[in-house]
Order: C-alpha cells, then structure tokens, then sequence
C-alpha cells in the first residue's frame, strides 16, 4: 500500500471545536501505525485551478477561493471554510488524482489521507436539495474518477460513508461511464440516495443507490456486497476503482445509528 498525504490538510481547521478537524487525521495515522502500515507515505502533488474546474464550477471555485483569503469563515452551517482551506483542497485534490494515476500504473492500493473532504460538494456545491454541504469542499472523488475516466474508459466509485455521496452523484448524473455504488443509512442527511434514483437521460442504471435501514450490522454489508455490488464489478470489470471512504458507519460514532465493526 502507497500513502499520499501532507500536514498540509491540518490547515484547514475550525476556530473552535468542530467533528471535521485535524484530529480526524492523527487518529487514522495512529491507526496505521499501530497496524504497521505507516509506511510508503508521500507527498502529494497541488491540483491547478483548472482540474478543479473539470467538477465543480467556477462560480463556487472562486467563491471558495476569496472565502480562504479572507480568513476563517462558514459557509453553511455545517461547513467552514479558513485561512488555509485553499492549499489544503487543492492539495487534497491532487493526491486523490495522483492515487488515480498511480493505481493505472501498478495493482495496488493507494491510500489518499485527505482533509477536507468532498462527496456532499457537487458541481455548484450544494447538491440534490441538500441543505449544507456537509463539511465538505471539492469532490476529491470526483477527482480520481475523471483522471481514471480520461486514461482507462469506464469508472467504478464505491461510496461507502454513512450518509449518501450527493455531490458525486450530482456531478456524474448524466455520465453513463462512471458507474456510482454508494451504500449509505437511509432517511439521514442529506436526504438523497433512494433507488429509484438511477441515472439521467442515456446515463440509466449507472447510478446505482443501496440505502440501509438504521441499524445495520455487519452480517447486513456483508450481505449486500455479495449479492448486489461483487456482481456489478464482475460483469463491468473496472481497471481501477474509487473508493470514497468514510468511515462514520462505525457503532458509536454519533452521527448517525448504523453499528459496523471491524470484525471482518
């Protein structure tokens, strides 16, 4: 395993206690380290401006760019944005391309440690009726999805977080080629994710939503990566895939009911 990361993404931080700070990070090196996987850590390349603009638009970039210059500020009222926002996205953005490349050239898996995080922000940022943006601020993603698009064709995102990836599937709706497998708790912020929820015009099936009822365990996940998702990426057989992982499924982690474990 190969490891992007930079104490570049520490900048961006709340002014006071906020769920989404710089501890995220130190808790999931602590973790590596423990399981001796703290090994293979790089340095990731800056995205340019323009690679940001291949997701989102510019009104939102530039909005997010004076936001950051002007210091600490919120967006929304889950999501801020301060001094250093700007090179940590940027950078942010770049490691989850670099992680796309990387994984084209040598079977592996590449681990982009990033901060801020990005599946809630869509093309404009707020997403499908979303009421904030959920902590987040470039689809880093979205990112790695296009950079895989651009050199192998068809694309496999795997959204694994507790609450579904709106953004991701606001910016990929009517691409057909990017194939979006998102399980997430049902009925939680931000509201998105039914499964009637397929894809635009010529683009129909390639989003494909697994929302859970609350309280699903292990044995539930399990269940649904072996009859529904394994079988997708057989019969599509991706070159690589995206995997858009958070990990707030956990039992107890406070945002929402779901009780996974890390028995498996």
């Amino acid at each position: 395993m190969e490891i992007l990361y930079s104490e570049v993404f520490k900048g961006h931080k709340p002014l006071r206690y906020h769920p989404e700070n710089p501890k995220r990070l130190e808790f999931a090196i602590e973790g590596l380290k423990e399981r001796d996987l703290w090994i293979n850590v790089e340095e990731p390349p800056r995205a340019e401006i323009n690679d940001i603009l291949k997701v989102h638009s510019n009104e939102y970039v530039k909005k997010i760019q004076g936001l950051s210059e002007s210091g600490f500020s919120f967006i929304d009222l889950d999501t801020y944005v301060s001094l250093h926002t700007w090179e940590a996205a940027l950078t942010a953005f770049g490691a989850s391309m670099q992680v796309a490349k990387l994984a084209l050239k040598k079977k592996d898996v590449y681990l982009a440690l990033i901060r801020p995080p990005g599946h809630h922000a869509g093309k404009k940022g707020r997403a499908l009726g979303a009421p904030t943006l959920g902590f987040c601020i470039f689809n880093n993603a979205a990112g790695a999805a296009l950079t895989l698009k651009e050199k192998a064709g068809k694309v496999v995102i795997i959204d694994f977080d507790v609450h579904h990836g709106n953004g991701t599937q606001d910016i990929f709706w009517d691409d057909g080629d990017v194939v979006h497998i998102d399980l997430h708790e049902s009925g939680i912020y931000p509201g998105s994710g039914d499964i009637y929820e397929i894809g635009g015009r010529g683009a129909e099936g390639s989003k494909i939503n697994l929302p859970m009822p609350h309280y699903s365990k292990d044995d539930d996940y399990v269940f649904v990566w072996q009859e529904i998702v394994l079988p997708i990426l057989e019969d599509i057989g991706p070159r690589a895939i995206v995997v858009s992982a958070g990990f707030d499924a956990f039992k107890g982690d406070g945002l929402a009911t779901m009780e996974l474990s890390e028995r498996f």
